[in-house]
């Protein structure tokens, strides 16, 4: 009597402890499902890269004390000289959103870092909320650059994955489309007489293909003048960007340039990877 006690015992414990089991990884199943791209803000310790050499964690989102929008980020550094983390390339909304931030870290020491856009920068590209953020992570002794210990393109959704509604650009009533076509878009947004580098014109462009575009003005002219300008701008697959193209106000002082009636370039798009052309089409901005 006593061993059928035992033994009813003893199965009693082992089915406690299965079901134990189960329980634990349902609920480690629910909480990892989210962690390579949910951030929800107040969330912390989502690691976005990590290899031997150094790591890459994401410590919370939300705002910093001058009101920007801001990631705060933990950088460990596995080896035995000072390493620099940069974040390149760097999209939010897949449109092209530079925080400009470089952080140097101290040898087998880990460093806490913000990374902050300015409210100014999301204002002028229309970004609401970042709900998408696309970076690569670049890495390297402080003495050597092109040792490169991590080279990673990462992609975050702050808000969830599903809170991230791709919108496609709406021109206003002063925008120019300049090209449009199957694996791009390009307009004109705007000029600006008296901006930082000389007379702007602000630009729009959209890479619609599946590889990188360069994009290039040549043959400017200005009233028909010519007045040349040196532009590049490399945007990646599936991308956008807002940028400016500038001439300097002693050019056109020398020019006697006074008031802008007509721009006229020709733009060339091209595939950096093969150089092959992609477009070439002259374009006219009647400011």
């Amino acid at each position: 009597m006593k061993k059928r006690w035992l033994i009813l015992m003893l199965l009693i414990v082992a089915l406690t402890l299965c079901a134990c089991g189960a329980g634990d990884a349902e609920d480690n199943e629910g909480s990892n499902a989210t962690v390579p791209v949910d951030a929800r803000e107040g969330n912390s310790q989502l690691e976005l890269f990590s290899n031997e050499s150094c790591a890459l964690t994401l410590e919370s989102v939300g705002k910093n004390a001058a009101g920007d929008y801001c990631w705060t980020v933990s950088l460990t550094n596995k080896t035995g000289s000072e390493l620099v983390f940069s974040l390149d390339n760097v999209y939010v909304n897949e449109c092209e959103a530079d925080p400009c931030w470089a952080e140097k870290v101290p040898a087998a020491q880990t460093t806490t870092s913000e990374v902050s856009w300015f409210t100014s920068t999301f204002a002028d590209r229309g970004i609401r909320s970042a709900d998408r953020v696309d970076f690569t992570l670049s890495v390297f002794p402080r003495t050597n650059a092109t040792n490169l210990l991590a080279f990673e393109k990462c992609t975050v959704y702050p808000n969830g994955e599903a809170a991230y509604q791709r919108t496609d650009f709406a021109p206003g009533a002063n925008d120019t489309i300049l090209a449009d076509a199957t694996e791009l878009l390009f307009a004109a947004t705007g000029c600006d007489p008296d901006g930082e580098r000389g007379y702007t014109l602000n630009i729009y462009m959209e890479n619609r293909s599946n590889a990188p575009l360069e994009y290039a003005v040549k043959n400017e002219k200005i009233n028909g003048q010519s007045c040349s300008t040196y532009w590049v701008h490399t945007l990646d697959a599936g991308k956008r960007s807002y940028d400016q193209i500038s001439w300097d106000s002693s050019e056109f002082e020398r020019m006697e340039i006074f008031t802008v009636s007509r721009i006229e370039f020709d733009l060339v798009v091209t595939d950096p990877n093969s150089n092959a052309k992609v477009l070439e089409q002259h374009c006219t901005v009647t400011p």
